[in-house]
């Protein structure tokens, strides 16, 4: 029972993260030729709070459920869960620290936060297919 509650919640929240870098990524830029650079910078302000508050409490599930399955599923030979492993982590820590190097870097490169946001998005794809691919080893 404990196994099959911690991987609906890791996939909930795997689902929540992906969705909310998605809508950042793709959807939130599509609206600033409407709004104008002023009033999108508002828009795009408050979305980054709302957004970050909530990823921090998802990607603390997502990564303790993330942690425990990894230890019920540990392998040694197991290179492709080890992977995964390591990208889910990799993309967790980033999340995190994003507020540190994310706004910086955007300052002195205009297209830093874009570019940042469409490689999690490509990590995060890859990180469901590898999870697939876990399935047919």
């Amino acid at each position: 029972m404990m196994l099959i509650f911690l991987k609906t919640l890791h996939l909930i929240t795997a689902i929540f993260f992906i969705g909310c870098v998605y809508f950042r990524t793709l959807i939130v830029p599509r609206i600033k030729p409407s709004l104008g650079t002023e009033k999108f910078g508002e828009v795009e302000s408050l979305l980054a709070i709302h957004s970050r508050r909530f990823g921090n409490f998802n990607n603390a599930l997502l990564l303790i459920s993330g942690l425990c399955l990894y230890y019920l599923y540990f392998d040694s030979s197991a290179w492709l869960l080890h992977f995964k492993a390591f990208l889910g982590l990799l993309l967790v820590v980033l999340f995190y620290l994003a507020p540190f190097f994310v706004p910086p870097l955007t300052r002195s490169y205009a297209g830093f936060k874009s570019a940042f946001h469409r490689f999690l998005l490509g990590m995060m794809l890859l990180l469901v297919v590898l999870s697939q691919a876990l399935f047919l080893l």
